[in-house]
């Protein structure tokens, strides 16, 4: 499973890299930031709150690219950079939760530029190596992390000031989260806020484009059928990997170039509940129970081919309750070609990871 972690990071960076590449050559407008961190961890469960001892602190070191606008979306996004980071961070308890260390890949982009001065959101993915982990009789208080490789999610508020052609100041306000999509438990995930200020130095800076790109065409209309699968595991005490699985159709309609919002219908399968439905209610399984079925609503961001998606779900067929009868979706979705994407999604309820939702499409 901890190649399936791999591959999943693996396929994000693919993507994001496939998406946001400049037309410029790489080493041109490559800068090199260190930046330190500053912040607290937020716990969202009890479990968590009580054994929080400390503030963290770490740092990255980032190498991003600044984009030009010499293409249309360059354009649109207001020349954005993009890049890859190493980031180190104590996680609030060095006994119980230990240090945290993350390789990612980041996408940032203006809200506004004026003179000197940009404000810009980042959004970054990546893969986590965590000291600590839950063990049973070593480390039994660890209810956030149970696996040494976790996914690394952050998104980000910068302010950034050119002191001159090379050099640059960045400070930044960042929501982070670490956790394994429930490869394995317990994973209640490690939520934290920091402050950030760093110092960038740019090499072989070059010419913003001036030219302005007509826009490319959207159609107002769009329809995809996702077939996505993945595995997870039941809970603290039985650590074997069920097969789940999703089958998705989405309707979506562009609001503006970069937003949609859109509706969709959901069919989930979920053999942990083999074993969740016994435990809890008594009885024998049929293969009924082990089917859900919902209905969603959503929003995604796009870039080029690449989408960010959000969406929530409220189950409409459901044998077993779980939680709560509302679902949620994040993650990645890769345009290719003509009709086909692929998906890189976690599916939750609310705070608590379901799976990770690995999978192809057709789109017309």
């Amino acid at each position: 499973m901890r190649t399936n972690l791999i591959l999943i990071v693996s396929g994000v960076l693919i993507c994001t890299s496939l998406s946001v590449r400049s037309e410029t050559p790489l080493w041109e407008n490559v800068a090199v930031m260190p930046v330190y961190h500053f912040g607290y961890v937020t716990p969202h469960v009890n479990e968590i709150r009580y054994y929080i001892t400390e503030p963290v602190h770490g740092f990255d070191v980032l190498l991003s690219k600044s984009t030009t606008g010499k293409n249309y979306w360059e354009q649109y996004y207001n020349r954005p950079d993009y890049g890859v980071g190493f980031h180190r961070i104590n996680m609030g308890n060095p006994h119980i939760l230990g240090n945290s260390a993350a390789i990612f890949g980041f996408f940032q982009a203006p809200y506004f530029r004026k003179s000197n001065f940009s404000l810009s959101y980042s959004i970054s993915f990546g893969l986590a190596h965590t000291s600590k982990t839950f063990d049973i009789e070593n480390n039994p208080l660890n209810m956030a992390i149970s696996s040494h490789i976790n996914v690394f999610i952050r998104f980000g508020l910068h302010l950034k000031y050119m002191l001159n052609d090379h050099f640059e100041i960045n400070g930044g306000l960042d929501m982070q989260h670490f956790s394994n999509g429930k490869l394995k438990t317990p994973n209640l995930g490690i939520n934290m806020v920091t402050a950030s200020v760093g110092l960038g130095y740019t090499f072989n800076k070059t010419e913003i484009s001036t030219e302005v790109l007509p826009a490319p065409e959207i159609k107002r209309n769009n329809f995809a059928l996702i077939y996505a699968a993945g595995a997870k595991t039941y809970d603290d005490l039985h650590n074997d990997y069920y097969f789940a699985s999703s089958l998705t159709f989405h309707y979506s309609r562009p609001i503006k170039m970069k937003y949609s919002l859109g509706t969709g219908a959901d069919i989930f399968y979920n053999r942990s509940l083999l074993v969740a439905i016994p435990a809890e209610k008594n009885r024998e399984v049929t293969t009924a129970d082990l089917f859900r079925a919902g209905i969603h609503v959503g929003g995604s961001l796009r870039y080029n081919n690449l989408s960010m998606i959000a969406q929530i779900g409220y189950y409409l067929y459901k044998k077993y309750y779980y939680v709560t009868p509302f679902y949620n979706r994040v993650g990645l979705r890769y345009n290719l070609g003509e009709h086909m994407l692929l998906n890189l999604t976690l599916k939750s309820h609310m705070t608590i990871a379901d799976f990770v939702e690995w999978g192809v499409g057709y789109r017309w």
